[in-house]
C-alpha cells in the first residue's frame, strides 16, 4: 500500500487513535514507511519505531502544548 502522506524530520505526530505528540526524528527506509519518533513524559525520553500508517500530523498550539 502506498502512503500519500509524507512526513519528514522534525515533523509533530500522534497515533491515530491518540496518545502522546512526538517528533519524527528520522525515516527509517527510503519509502518513508517506518518513522523512529521520540518523546518525552517528565524527564523521561522515549523513542520507537511506527508505519506512517499509524500516524497523523498534529499541529503546535498558541500555548506550546
Amino acid at each position: 500500500m502506498v502512503n500519500s502522506i509524507s512526513f519528514r524530520r522534525g515533523d509533530l505526530v500522534q497515533l491515530n487513535s491518540g496518545g502522546q505528540r512526538m517528533m519524527v526524528d528520522e525515516i527509517e527506509d527510503e519509502a518513508g514507511s517506518v518513522l523512529v519518533c521520540k518523546w518525552y513524559e517528565g524527564h523521561e525520553r522515549h523513542v520507537r519505531r511506527f508505519y506512517v500508517d499509524a500516524l497523523r500530523h498534529v499541529q503546535m498550539n498558541a500555548a506550546g502544548g
